[in-house]
Formats: C-alpha cells, sequence, structure tokens
C-alpha cells in the first residue's frame, strides 16, 4: 500500500512541477515577445526617420525622369507602329532573325 501512495503522490508532484514549468515557459515567451515587439517598432521608426527625406528626393528625380522615358518611348513605339504597318513582311522575317539569334544563344550553354 505505501508503494502505492508514493507513486501517486510522486506522479501527482510530477504533473505539478510540468504545469509550473509550462506556465512560467509560457509567460518568459510572453515576455519575450513584447520586449522584441519593443525594440522591433524603434528600429522601424529609425529606419523609417533615416530613409524618408531621401526617398522623397528621390522620388521627385524618379518622377522626371519617368516622364523623360515615358515620352521617349512613346516616340519610339509610334514610329515602330509605323514601320511595321508600311513593311510587314521585313518586319516578321527581322523577328525571325532575332528568335533564330536567341535560340542559338540559348541553346549553347
Amino acid at each position: 500500500m505505501d508503494e502505492s501512495i508514493q507513486k501517486t503522490s510522486s506522479r501527482s508532484d510530477f504533473m505539478q512541477d510540468l504545469q509550473t514549468m509550462l506556465r512560467e515557459g509560457e509567460s518568459m515567451l510572453k515576455n519575450a515577445g513584447q520586449q522584441l515587439r519593443k525594440e522591433y517598432h524603434g528600429a522601424r521608426e529609425r529606419v523609417a526617420s533615416a530613409v524618408t527625406p531621401p526617398a522623397e528626393v528621390l522620388g521627385r528625380g524618379l518622377t522626371t525622369v519617368g516622364d523623360s522615358v515615358f515620352v521617349r518611348t512613346r516616340g519610339v513605339a509610334r514610329n515602330t507602329n509605323r514601320y511595321v504597318q508600311d513593311h510587314p513582311w521585313q518586319a516578321v522575317a527581322t523577328g525571325v532573325c532575332f528568335g533564330f539569334v536567341l535560340g542559338i544563344l540559348i541553346g549553347r550553354k
């Protein structure tokens, strides 16, 4: 009889210890998560404040360059369209040649 009482108390002590360890581990994980969240937000704010001014300046410059590229591209597209409509078979032959050369270059490895 004495052995079964000891086993039961040992088992219940073990279960209590295990539950205590699980609760403590869970609280440690929550605390670590909160600390990481605070550090993440702080680092994010520092990076955002350091990057924002150059990004605004760069954005304005890209808009100007983008507009210029857009205008030039539109002109090239119009000229290409006109040429293809005036000389369709030459355009097809040019496309076949480019495709052939590209196929050879890719196939070389």
